[in-house]
């Protein structure tokens, strides 16, 4: 998708980043005046049943976690791309700003203070994700190798896997 196109109520800014099921994209929310983070599922997975149905599953695992540490997400919708004609299935999540967790510590190489003040905002959104009985085995965000953490102004904040 480019800059400046639009689908729904949604116009597209610029590409945030992308994994193996889709494609992020930072966009504005014309009908709330907001700033979303979307992710858009690949075009060759749309008619997927597993992709799709796991798409659903990661959607609505992560909206059942009402935490500050945590991600919020405000939609799964599809919609027709106005420029392609094609159909989008896509997750409208909270736009956090900020740095990977990644490329904080390799930045700003925190002391131990810092170090425990991030393990400590991750912990409490985790702890939320536990008290919902949200394990690992069911919750893509924990397994290693997805673990986005935003950090911004002494906040952490786990986003969608990087799937």
């Amino acid at each position: 998708m480019d800059a400046d196109q639009s689908f729904g109520h949604f116009r597209i800014i610029k590409k945030l980043g992308e994994g193996g099921m889709g494609e992020v994209y930072l966009a504005e929310d014309q009908k709330l005046n907001r700033k979303v983070a979307l992710k858009i599922l690949r075009p060759a997975f749309i008619d997927d049943a597993d992709r799709l149905q796991r798409l659903n599953r990661e959607a609505r695992t992560a909206a059942q976690i009402p935490h500050p540490n945590v991600m919020a997400i405000y939609d799964i919708d599809s919609a027709k791309d106005e420029k392609s004609g094609k159909k989008l299935r896509y997750i409208v999540m909270e736009y956090v700003s900020g740095e990977s967790l990644t490329d904080f510590l390799q930045r700003a190489r925190p002391g131990l203070a810092d170090s425990l003040r991030i393990s400590e905002k991750i912990a409490a959104g985790l702890a939320a994700a536990h008290k919902l009985n949200i394990i690992h085995s069911r919750w893509d965000y924990c397994r290693m190798p997805n673990y986005t953490v935003l950090w911004k102004n002494t906040t952490a904040q786990l986003c969608m896997p990087k799937n």
